[in-house]
């Protein structure tokens, strides 16, 4: 990710079934950045800073999360996957 402003992800994820529950481990790397669901507004989600995990599920209706970064640094990037 990069540019200025606020920076999305171009898909929204959900866990797998059958592999643990409804959390997925996000992570941030050479930049911080906001786990987004698709109610949150322009600047709200739960942060993940410079090389931080968490473990976020969505919102129930949906369990669907994504990411966004503010004018996000070049070459960082984030990564989502199943735990």
């Amino acid at each position: 990710m990069s540019g200025n402003k606020w920076r999305y992800a171009k898909y929204w994820f959900s866990p797998a079934d059958n592999t643990g529950g409804p959390y997925l481990r996000w992570e941030s790397h050479g930049d911080s950045g906001l786990v987004i669901t698709p109610w949150s507004g322009e600047g709200q989600g739960t942060v993940i800073n410079d090389g931080q995990a968490k473990y976020i599920a969505g919102p129930y209706i949906t369990n669907q999360t994504s990411f966004s970064s503010h004018s996000p640094v070049k070459y960082s990037y984030y990564y989502v996957g199943n735990w």
